[in-house]
């Protein structure tokens, strides 16, 4: 549990994450960043949290290049600009990174650029191969069932029931989303 060896303390923790962004370390940039997005130890300032996970994200911070494709998807802390989002989202998926190839293919999805289509299920395919979602929740693998879906649309030749049954387990996603 958090707080049982030491006592919970925000402000301190910020304290020393602080000094070791500043030094560089990009997993303490990254949770300096998440400090300032969530106000916890400081005051809440979305421009400070997009400077720490650029610092870090530029460092090849797969979860703090997600985050800020985040806030450039939504205009936390910088202008709104769905173009990087898509870059930041990009290099975070390419790393594997979950939550980032989930809304990589949810900017395609959005976007619904015909020819950005295939992108988007082969990402979700390779989401479901990769194990990715495998303990989602209910809601993620309903959203990866449709992006699974869309990918048989797009491309008959892709067989989406393998990732589907792998996915959820049974045959209930499958019956229920697909085909």
């Amino acid at each position: 549990e958090k707080g049982d060896v030491v006592e919970q303390n925000h402000a301190r923790s910020v304290r020393w994450c602080r000094a070791a962004a500043e030094k560089g370390i990009a997993a303490a940039q990254y949770h300096l960043g998440g400090c300032y997005a969530a106000g916890e130890g400081v005051g809440q300032d979305h421009a400070q949290s997009v400077r720490w996970y650029r610092a870090a994200a530029e460092q090849g911070h797969a979860a703090a290049q997600g985050k800020l494709g985040e806030c450039f998807s939504h205009g936390m802390g910088v202008q709104q600009d769905h173009a990087q989002a898509v870059r930041w989202y990009r290099a975070a998926a390419e790393q594997g990174d979950a939550a980032a190839q989930f809304n990589l293919a949810a900017s395609y999805e959005q976007g619904c650029p015909e020819a950005l289509l295939h992108s988007q299920a082969m990402l979700a395919l390779s989401l479901v191969h990769a194990g990715a979602v495998d303990e989602a929740e209910a809601t993620t693998v309903r959203e990866a069932a449709g992006l699974l879906r869309r990918a048989h649309e797009v491309d008959a030749s892709l067989d989406p029931l393998p990732a589907l049954e792998r996915l959820a387990g049974s045959r209930v996603v499958v019956s229920n989303c697909c085909m």
